[in-house]
């Protein structure tokens, strides 16, 4: 029984690897493709910042990793932000956390700055897409911080 082994470059963010068998008995050839270099892209943003009821900073950037491989997690990926935990002041906000698959590898940059960060509009801009996955949580500050002390 023969085999083949075909490495086909696609582009420098994804190679296809084709794995040509015939089967017994059949007349048919079965192949299965295999795509590596997969990356995806992860934001945090708070859509509430600073307060909820005065969100003047709509949408502040807490996170941005980008070139995050297919099969491993976020420490495999490039920081392009730098993580800034959640720290609000006042009410409950929103925090959201966004997963893109990137067109290519080192594709993405980061942006000017953290406060009006756009979601949509930095999807469009890098032709990201729809998101993949999304998550959200609801994060307050914590009671006996700060205040008046008797």
């Amino acid at each position: 029984m023969t085999s083949f082994n075909f490495i086909i470059r696609i582009s420098d963010s994804a190679i296809k690897y084709l794995y040509f068998k015939p089967p017994p008995r059949s007349k048919y050839l079965r192949f299965f493709v295999v795509f590596l270099y997969i990356f995806f892209m992860k934001i945090m943003v708070d859509p509430d910042a600073p307060s909820p009821s005065n969100s003047i900073f709509r949408e502040y950037l807490h996170w941005l990793v980008t070139d995050i491989p297919a099969t491993t997690d976020t420490s495999f990926g490039n920081e392009v932000v730098c993580y800034e935990k959640p720290t609000p002041s006042m009410g409950i906000h929103r925090f959201v956390l966004v997963l893109f698959r990137q067109l290519g590898r080192e594709t993405v940059y980061a942006p000017g700055w953290r406060q009006n960060f756009n979601t949509r509009d930095f999807a469009e801009l890098y032709n990201l897409g729809l998101p993949v996955a999304s998550i959200y949580f609801n994060c307050h500050r914590e009671s006996g911080t700060g205040g008046r002390r008797a």
